[in-house]
């Protein structure tokens, strides 16, 4: 017998053979592919933001969600995922937020928290923390915003204006810094200050607190500093819930994103409790006046 044909057909058997395990290979890639999503895929923490029905956000408006972990010893929050929506529409505003699994540690704590601007000014906010994913708490979630009192912009409920009352206007020196503010109150509750603040060479900033029961809820600062390492631009944005306990804590440092410093959230609170306690005492002295 020829050895020609005995040589091809064993090569085409190798061929066969080894089809057969490159076929399988493939088989068991794609089963591990398949897999995978379900050990290291994408999962998501997903809900509704409400407020009245029929509250409508302007086209200027932007919704910005976030998942964090705040159960960092020190108080600053880190955020896992976060979702950005322009142009809402009306409420409920429908957030997905997806996340690694492999970013979870089953001891941590986390929880959901939102704010809406109308184009720079903050115009709802969280102040309540809404606990997610671990310690037997759902993926789902109903989250209920709250107006931030700014100037004469009123409050939607039902549908119907509240009444906002004329912001008062301040001036405070103190430790070589001077701030003009205007205080806005609603149904004689203080709901926000507006300060410009110059502390001549060392700086200039403008900052809004919000507030709820006279608790911080909210400090928003953009100015600059000049120190050590010469002069720097700088914003700063904390979320508190209405219980006092941090949400959220962002610090940039010209346009670098940096960790906040204990003692920076210190030094807003501390402004804040300042501004606050002066803002009080004067409206106090113009009603007596009045």
């Amino acid at each position: 017998m020829s050895s020609r044909p005995i040589a091809r057909s064993l090569g085409h058997i190798a061929g066969l053979t080894a089809g057969c395990v490159a076929a399988v290979l493939l088989s068991a890639c794609s089963a591990k592919d398949a897999a995978a999503p379900g050990e290291t895929g994408i999962e998501s923490v997903a809900g509704t933001l409400r407020y009245a029905d029929l509250a409508t956000l302007s086209d200027a408006a932007v919704v910005e969600v976030e998942l964090a972990d705040v159960s960092v010893a020190d108080g600053l929050a880190a955020v896992v995922s976060s979702q950005r929506i322009r142009n809402p529409g009306p409420f409920p505003v429908h957030f997905k937020l997806d996340y690694a699994p492999d970013r979870i540690d089953p001891t941590h704590r986390y929880t959901v928290q939102a704010r809406i601007r109308e184009g720079e000014r903050l115009a709802f906010a969280t102040d309540t923390a809404y606990p997610v994913i671990t310690g037997g708490n759902p993926k789902t979630v109903d989250i209920a915003v709250v107006a931030i009192g700014a100037g004469e912009t009123a409050d939607v409920v039902a549908g119907t204006p509240a009444p906002a009352e004329r912001p008062l206007e301040g001036t405070l020196e103190s430790g070589g810094v001077t701030s003009k503010y205007s205080a806005s109150f609603r149904n004689g509750t203080l709901v926000s200050i507006q300060e410009e603040r110059d502390a001549g060479d060392a700086g200039k900033a403008g900052a809004e607190y919000q507030f709820k029961e006279g608790r911080l809820l909210r400090y928003i600062e953009l100015g600059t500093r000049t120190g050590a390492a010469g002069k720097q631009q700088l914003e700063f944005d904390f979320a508190f819930d209405d219980t006092g306990e941090m949400l959220a804590a962002r610090k940039t440092v010209d346009d670098t994103a940096m960790k906040p410093d204990i003692a920076d959230i210190y030094a807003a609170r501390n402004r804040a409790d300042l501004l606050r306690n002066h803002a009080l005492a004067l409206k106090a002295s113009r009603d007596h006046a009045h």
